[in-house]
């Protein structure tokens, strides 16, 4: 699976892309929403996974929306690593459709390994 990973912290998106790369995915990051925008006109991705806090003018949820809209067929994951964000980042992809599911970013990665 070709996976977008949208994820402005090194370390994280460090962990993240290298317990994918051990199933047999192929990750590419993008530190911000531009740099995701730069990546998705240029390749085909089979899923987008973005962490819901980006930077003061965009979080991740607003991105996977606009992903929805211009690669259907991507599968979408929002996630956050901050606990007190779930209900918001529940209620905001419920009301929005942004991804297939809402989790915290370790529970997600380990969800697409597997």
């Amino acid at each position: 699976m070709m996976i977008l990973m949208v994820e402005d912290d090194e370390a994280t998106a460090y962990l993240h892309r290298r317990a994918l790369e051990a199933t047999g995915h192929h990750v590419v990051v993008a530190t911000s929403a531009d740099d995701a925008r730069h990546y998705l006109d240029e390749l085909v991705f089979d899923a987008v996974l973005s962490d819901y806090n980006l930077s003061e003018q965009e979080n991740g949820a607003e991105l996977l929306l606009e992903v929805r809209c211009r690669y259907p067929h991507a599968r979408r994951g929002l996630y956050s690593s901050g606990l007190p964000w779930r209900m918001k980042l529940a209620a905001q992809a419920g009301a929005h459709a942004v991804g297939d599911g809402v989790r915290e970013s370790a529970d997600l990665v380990l969800a697409l390994a597997a």
